[in-house]
């Protein structure tokens, strides 16, 4: 039998199949905003990155104007033993800033402007130190998320100012100096990487024009994408309850629907083994409470028509029980009077004749007189044995014992087929209608071993127990396809196995017939019974 799916089963592909376009439609819908957010972060740290550079550039720009209207009416000019020093030469070689370590470990930036003689040789400069105050107003990081690090780097990569002010030089906070190598080669200008505080931030740099130096800025990643997360763990959130509640909805739905299907297929299982008192509640959506309404109606057509079945039948079997009371009376009747008018009448006759030819034996109509007396002494014989056959009186006179055996060997003497008799506990007799079930149903599955199944031997056993009695008769002859007999009954040929059936049944028994083509017969017949003395004994004739 093909399985079928469940209801249940199958909404739950439904909500598959309607929540997964969903949820990777949610999926997508949080990977383009991160991915947006992404983006607008790196234009963010490239734009903050620009504007502090921007900002820083500002202030050298000043102090070079500064510079240049002082150069011009400046008389210090570097004194002989000086022009050699090697710091002189380093702080005068770049025109722009450059990056000095005075006492205390204090990092400070001077800005000079070289003085040249005619000849283009530097003989002095003019420098201004710029106060570090100065950048930390340009590196204003307040309108940025927390955690937000910035710092001015000269051309040899020495922190010159880093904020928010921190400790030292603040390279906790910023990345180290393979990061910061692969950040100057990245074409976009930024790169994600781990500060030595512990931090994800997206990194940019940007160039301070005029300068060989540059602005390094970082944003924690955390900040950046907090809010997509938040949103994306949101909506996942949601998701998940939507899908929930979708997924309880299709159980409660699968329940409902599934639970008024189950019980009818409950009762239908208690219909199908006779509880046609059963019925199916009404409930559930208006089709299925149709559906069960319905059921009902043929539930209660069928109990009805079962009624009616039971009731035609009780009725058949009454009347063919009195048509078997009425066949057997008749017969008992038309054999005694078979007996008692025509046998005696031609008795009477016979006897009369073979008076007349005693008393003139030279009469010229001897012969005439002969043939008569045999004629009377033979319809006398068939007078006789049609009485037998309706009725034979061994059974109301001797018992079932005697006048099965008188008929066995009247039917099975002439065909020269051997009789094998049992019988077990046959000393008390049966009632009358079971004694006169066994004789009729031994007779004639004796007549047929006789007459069709051409048998040699015939086995008949009868067993009375406790409750019971059993009644086999089985042959060796050819015998037969029973399912195809009992069909060539029904369509009106021979109703000797119906007859038979019909008899046991009407007094409560069972009734079997098993025949096989070659291997014989055997008719097996069991009728209740009260309790009985036991014993045995066993006859071949």
């Amino acid at each position: 039998m093909k399985r079928r799916r469940l209801i249940r089963t199958q909404l739950n592909v439904l909500l598959l199949a309607v929540a997964l376009p969903l949820v990777l439609l949610l999926g997508y819908a949080i990977y383009e905003d991160l991915k947006h957010d992404q983006q607008q972060a790196g234009e963010t740290v490239i734009r903050l990155a620009e504007n502090l550079a921007d900002d820083v550039a500002a202030v050298t720009v000043d102090a070079g104007d500064l510079l240049e209207r002082l150069a011009p009416g400046a008389s210090t000019r570097i004194r002989p033993f000086l022009a050699d020093r090697e710091w002189l030469h380093r702080m005068n070689a770049v025109e722009g800033l450059a990056t000095v370590v005075a006492d205390g470990g204090l990092l400070q930036t001077v800005q000079s402007h070289a003085l040249r003689n005619e000849g283009g040789d530097i003989v002095g400069a003019v420098s201004v130190v710029i106060d570090v105050g100065r950048y930390a107003h340009s590196l204003d990081l307040s309108r940025y998320p927390r955690g937000t690090t910035a710092q001015i780097r000269d051309g040899t990569g020495s922190v010159v100012f880093h904020a928010p002010a921190a400790a030292g030089d603040g390279a906790g906070r910023q990345p180290g100096a393979a990061t910061l190598a692969s950040l100057m080669q990245e074409p976009t200008g930024r790169a994600v990487a781990v500060a030595g505080d512990g931090i994800e931030r997206l990194y940019a740099y940007a160039a301070i024009r005029g300068t060989n130096w540059h602005v390094v800025a970082g944003i924690p990643t955390d900040a950046i994408f907090a809010p997509t997360r938040n949103l994306a763990i949101k909506n996942s959130l949601l998701a998940l309850v939507i899908i929930g509640s979708v997924g309880f909805g299709a159980w409660w739905l699968a329940a409902r629907i599934s639970r008024p299907i189950h019980r009818i297929a409950q009762v239908a299982q208690a219909v199908a083994a006779g509880g046609l008192d059963q019925r199916v509640e009404v409930s559930g959506a208006a089709e299925i409470a149709e559906v069960a309404d319905q059921f009902n109606v043929m539930i209660e057509a069928r109990r009805r028509a079962e009624d009616l079945l039971r009731e035609t039948h009780r009725r058949l079997q009454s009347l063919s029980r009195r048509l078997l009371d009425v066949q057997e009376s008749e017969r008992g009747r038309i054999a005694r009077e078979l007996h008692d008018e025509i046998g005696q009448a031609l008795t009477a006759l016979s006897l009369r004749l073979q008076t007349l030819r005693c008393r003139d034996p030279d009469r010229g109509d001897g012969a005439g007189l002969d043939e008569c007396i045999a004629i009377a002494d033979g319809a006398l014989r068939q007078v006789r044995n049609l009485c037998l056959d309706l009725r034979p009186p061994q059974l109301d006179d001797l018992g079932l014992a005697a006048a099965v055996r008188w008929q066995i060997d009247r039917q099975t003497r002439a065909a020269g087929i051997a009789a094998h008799l049992m019988f077990t506990g046959i000393e008390r007799e049966p009632a009358a209608d079971v004694a006169t079930v066994c004789f009729r149903v031994a007779q004639e599955a004796i007549t047929n071993a006789v007459r069709h199944a051409g048998a040699r031997n015939v086995w008949i056993e009868f067993d009375r127990g406790e409750k019971e009695l059993r009644l086999v008769v089985r042959d060796d002859g050819c015998g037969f396809d029973v399912a195809a007999r009992r069909r060539d009954a029904l369509r009106g040929g021979s109703m000797g196995l119906l007859s038979m059936e019909e008899r046991v049944v009407l007094e409560g028994g069972r009734f079997e017939v098993v025949s096989t083509a070659g291997g014989g017969t055997e008719v097996r017949v069991r009728l209740p019974m009260d309790t009985a003395p036991m014993s045995t004994k066993e006859t071949v004739v």
